[in-house]
């Protein structure tokens, strides 16, 4: 099977290039560099399951979200669009994680593999970095492998 963004330069990623289809990737990669909590904006669904995945972001200290875009106002349930699905009850924000079943689930996409072939790490050095080092937000320290 092949993979989908084989091939593909993530260092020239825009913002809306990982928001749109990758916010679950990039979230992690956030998640993992600051130490901040993922969060996903979800469907709730008329039979109480949780349906598809609107964005992925996480938490800022200050209760803001940030995602690939920068900071931004906490997204509300509200802001969220179904469009006409009318399995579609209303959406729930709630805390995740890039192993969480729910998100996992719901992507077609591995995040672990992406986050692995993508290399977002790259990209939030050079694009979000100094916008996290402004609120006073610092990389976390990269933790050696445990000896064999």
């Amino acid at each position: 099977m092949g993979w989908m963004h084989e091939g593909e330069d993530a260092a020239n990623y825009t913002p809306e290039d990982w928001n749109t289809g990758l916010c679950d990737v990039m979230a992690a990669a956030i998640s993992r560099r600051y130490g901040l909590p993922m969060m996903g904006a979800f469907e709730r669904l008329k039979d109480g399951s949780t349906g598809f995945l609107a964005h992925a972001f996480c938490r800022l200290p200050d209760g803001r979200m940030i995602d690939a875009a920068g900071p931004a106002p906490m997204i509300t349930e509200e802001e969220c669009d179904s469009g006409d699905d009318p399995d579609v009850v209303g959406f729930a924000i709630i805390d995740t994680a890039e192993d969480d079943p729910t998100l996992v689930d719901v992507r077609d996409h591995d995040i672990r593999e992406c986050l692995e072939q993508l290399r977002p790490g790259e990209w939030l050095e050079r694009n979000l970095d100094p916008v996290m080092e402004e609120l006073g937000i610092m990389p976390l320290k990269a933790v050696p492998a445990p000896a064999a």
